[in-house]
């Protein structure tokens, strides 16, 4: 899908992750409702509301559908951007990377997330949400690189 294919909706998703034992994990959603975006695991992600930019937008929807504490943020680096196809809308989707102090540090999440979970690329790759794969896949190359990072001020 080419990007000018897509409508002018802009979101956001951010990915918090942590290493242990050499593993890369990374923390997805599963919304309370499957209207909200499915039964997979996914990104949580949001629309960028009026003067937000997607970086605010990003931490913003990791407070409300992971319980991600904003202290807890070691580094925030730009993912990428995807064009999302999903089944009632179409979006351009601005994905961040958070590494994280602690996994354990996340508070109660917004009514929308069912369930929180940390996997590895792996298995997202088999359980995810199928449109979100490839940034997915991306973002875990650049914590792998560690290209792009920056840090949290």
């Amino acid at each position: 899908m080419k990007i000018n294919e897509v409508t002018e909706k802009h979101k956001a998703g951010i990915i918090p992750y942590y290493v242990k034992d050499g593993q890369i994990l990374m923390k997805f959603m599963i919304p309370s409702n499957p209207a909200y975006g499915g039964t997979s695991p996914q990104v949580a992600k949001g629309e960028i509301d009026p003067g937000e930019d997607g970086r605010q937008a990003a931490v913003r929807e990791g407070v409300e559908e992971l319980g991600l504490v904003a202290s807890n943020i070691v580094q925030l680096f730009p993912a990428g951007t995807i064009a999302i196809k999903g089944m009632k809308e179409s979006y351009i989707m601005a994905v961040f990377v958070a590494e994280i102090k602690n996994p354990n540090m996340f508070s109660k999440p917004h009514y929308e997330t069912g369930s929180t979970m940390w996997l590895t690329m792996e298995q997202f790759a088999t359980q995810g949400r199928q449109n979100q794969k490839q940034i997915v896949q991306h973002a875990h190359q650049l914590i792998l690189s560690a290209d792009g990072r920056d840090q949290v001020s």
